[in-house]
């Protein structure tokens, strides 16, 4: 009788239900380990043309830095360069790098739900403040 039931297959079913089974299986490794699977850890590096020199001197290493318009978390603060600018001392620049955990794709890093690449301008709030800076470098710590 077993016989029978397996000469109702034909060559068709059984590749049938190979793709459904093969199917679920990926869907399972997608949601379970897939997700995390491109994540690496970047620095960004962005810089500060002008911004009032006493507000860049008050950031420090460990503050939580945010993308003012995406609202996406941008690690923290690992290292500030301020340099004064000669012609106007009450302005200063700025080279700030973060670590953040992300996605490579062809053109930048993914981020959340935002896509980050070189020479981006963006508002980037660290602690209280918000500056206008471009994002200078992105690098694999991988």
């Amino acid at each position: 009788m077993e016989k029978r039931l397996l000469w109702k297959f034909n060559l068709i079913d059984l590749i049938l239900i190979a793709l459904v089974l093969f199917s679920l299986a990926a869907l399972v490794y997608k949601i379970t380990i897939g997700n995390n699977d491109g994540d690496r850890s970047y620095e960004f590096l962005y810089v500060c043309d002008g911004a009032p020199a006493d507000l860049l001197y008050a950031v420090g290493e460990g503050e939580k830095c945010v993308d003012a318009d995406a609202g996406t978390e941008l690690g923290t603060v690992s290292r500030v360069n301020v340099e004064e600018i000669q012609a106007t001392p009450s302005k200063a620049k700025a080279t700030i790098a973060t670590r953040v955990k992300g996605t490579a794709l062809e053109h930048g890093v993914n981020v959340g739900d935002s896509l980050y690449l070189k020479g981006q301008k963006i508002q980037l709030i660290v602690g209280g403040s918000v500056f206008e800076v471009y994002i200078s470098d992105i690098r694999s710590d991988n």
